[in-house]
């Protein structure tokens, strides 16, 4: 399931499992511009984010415990197993007012 969070400018995915590569492969084969939108992929024991890389430093800054890199700062990734921290700290430090 995938959802387009306007308070956060963030596509968020749902998965049942934590095999990602299929939603950010065929996100960044759909975009035109070859960026796919910032995405946040949810699933039992993994959050992977792909985006920005001002969000990618914030949330490797602020949460503990996780992993990242990529072609920062322009673009990146970041990602934390379990556990998990809670849902509402990682949206807090995507938002644009963190």
């Amino acid at each position: 399931m995938a959802e387009i969070n306007p308070a956060y400018s963030l596509l968020i995915v749902r998965m049942e499992h934590s095999k990602t590569s299929p939603a950010f492969d065929r996100l960044a084969l759909a975009s035109a511009s070859g960026e796919p939108p910032d995405t946040l992929v949810i699933s039992p024991d993994e959050y992977n984010f792909s985006g920005t890389g001002r969000r990618v430093l914030r949330l490797a800054a602020n949460i503990a415990g996780g992993w990242h890199g990529g072609a920062l700062p322009h673009r990146g990734f970041w990602g934390h197993g379990t556990p998990l921290p809670r849902l509402e700290e990682v949206l807090h430090f995507l938002s644009d007012h963190a």
